[in-house]
């Protein structure tokens, strides 16, 4: 009898500690390569000016891929400034490369916006984010001063009214120009 309950408790040790172990195994294996491991929600902010400016600031976004098709301090209009640079995920830019008229989830675009003699005035930027606001495409608007302060975000009337003409592309402007898209699409 005592071999016996020798033979549950070890028995018993190895399973409670086996999905522990496998846990602590796994957990220990390196990700694949490409594989985000972090959860959604320390991946992507919330939904507030100051978050978003955390997450760009922390993601060094002046590093991520310009949108396709052009370069930095490339002619704007009012109210963005006259010349702008858009730097966009590298999900977005895979998005824009296949021909989506819609961005994923989570896209995060960050339009630097420059006065004519190439100053920094502020960024704006378009945040994605699923069930947001889906009569705007569930877009979180936001638009900062050059050193971070939120100047406006969240549901901005100004932004959303003046995207809506693009509403079939998704409120982005630069994707109503079909001899773009026929440029970005011959160049691949």
């Amino acid at each position: 009898m005592r071999g016996y309950a020798v033979v549950l408790v070890i028995l018993a040790a190895a399973v409670g500690t086996g999905c522990g172990g496998r846990e602590a195994v796994a957990a220990s294996r390196p990700a694949p390569a490409g594989t985000d491991t972090t959860p959604a929600s320390e991946t992507y902010p919330d939904t507030t000016g100051l978050a978003l400016w955390a997450f760009l600031d922390s993601s060094d976004f002046r590093t991520w891929p310009l949108w396709p098709g052009k370069g930095r301090f490339f002619p704007g209009e009012q109210p963005h400034g006259a010349l702008l640079t858009v730097f966009v995920e590298p999900g977005v830019r895979d998005a824009l490369l296949d021909g989506a008229e819609r961005m994923p989830p989570r896209a995060v675009i960050v339009k630097e916006n420059y006065g004519p003699d190439s100053t920094l005035r502020a960024h704006t930027v378009m945040y994605k984010v699923p069930g947001y606001d889906p009569q705007h495409h569930d877009w979180f608007w936001g638009q900062y001063a050059p050193d971070g302060k939120v100047l406006a975000a969240g549901r901005v009337q100004l932004c959303w009214q003046c995207h809506e003409v693009a509403a079939p592309y998704d409120d982005l402007w630069i994707l109503r120009d079909e001899a773009y898209l026929r440029r970005l699409n011959s160049g691949r």
